[in-house]
């Protein structure tokens, strides 16, 4: 996140002219496409950990939301990155793909609020990554598959520190528009992902099983912990509703009250 940017933005947010630099376009792809990513994995460790249906209804929301943030992340035809020609030389089949899965997993998120969805509405059809890699992605070693992964890491702190990885690329996303480089078009989206993630996090850490990152002052401080996850989940998602209803300015200046990422974890993450 550009933090130190955003203090001298907010002054002059109105006065921004756009024009993104052709690496800083990429980057808020990666950012995107990360969110995108690692929100896959932390959905079916979910799954595999049992997680309460209401948080799998979040889980599906905060990936629909997601996959509605790839058309305005691709449109400026800016090659390079993982990303193939054929993105913008086959843009309607791309657009197209990413409307009916942001549509799709909409649709089993709401689905998923009465209770386990089966048959039909997989939702591993609904999001086709790999389909869609094919056509439209370079082949990466470095990369590995989000299922391989999910098999191999499927416990407790492996599910906090993906969510934690949403949540940092989703901000990483919202400092880029904030400091200029990129149009505002998603930024509310943004902030309802990261309240929707915000949300589950809490619940992972509600259940316990300290390690990885985490102090044992999450858990020596629970109800303070849990309380100001609670207050993320609902600044960021005020900021959202303040950005979709009047604008990015408006939101702007909640933006910081709202992501107090570093003061969370200077108290609570091993540095």
């Amino acid at each position: 996140m550009r933090i130190g940017k955003w203090v001298v933005l907010l002054a002059c947010c109105s006065s921004i002219v756009w024009s993104v630099e052709p690496g800083e376009q990429i980057e808020y792809r990666k950012s995107v496409m990360k969110t995108l990513d690692e929100g896959v994995v932390a959905y079916q460790t979910a799954l595999k950990l049992g997680a309460p249906q209401s948080e799998i209804s979040r889980h599906l929301k905060s990936l629909a939301l997601t996959s509605g943030q790839i058309k305005k992340a691709f449109e400026p035809r800016v090659e390079g990155g993982y990303a193939k020609p054929d993105v913008w030389k086959k843009w309607s089949d791309f657009s197209k793909r990413a409307d009916a899965q942001s549509a799709r997993l909409m649709q089993l998120s709401e689905l998923a609020a009465s209770g386990p969805l089966s048959g039909g509405n997989d939702p591993k059809t609904a999001l086709g990554c790999s389909g869609c890699h094919d056509a439209f992605r370079q082949s990466s070693a470095k990369t590995a598959s989000s299922a391989t992964k999910a098999a191999q890491t499927a416990d407790s702190i492996e599910y906090r520190q993906q969510l934690m990885r949403v949540i940092d690329a989703q901000t990483s996303a919202i400092g880029q528009i904030l400091s200029g480089t990129i149009p505002e078009d998603n930024f509310a989206s943004h902030l309802e992902v990261v309240s929707l993630t915000a949300s589950l996090a809490s619940g992972a850490f509600d259940r316990g099983a300290p390690g990885g990152e985490a102090l044992p002052k999450v858990w020596q401080e629970k109800a303070r912990f849990l309380r100001t996850m609670q207050d993320f989940s609902e600044n960021a998602i005020k900021a959202s509703r303040t950005a979709r209803q009047d604008g990015k300015d408006a939101a702007a200046v909640m933006v910081i009250d709202a992501l107090p990422c570093r003061q969370c974890h200077d108290v609570y993450r091993r540095k």
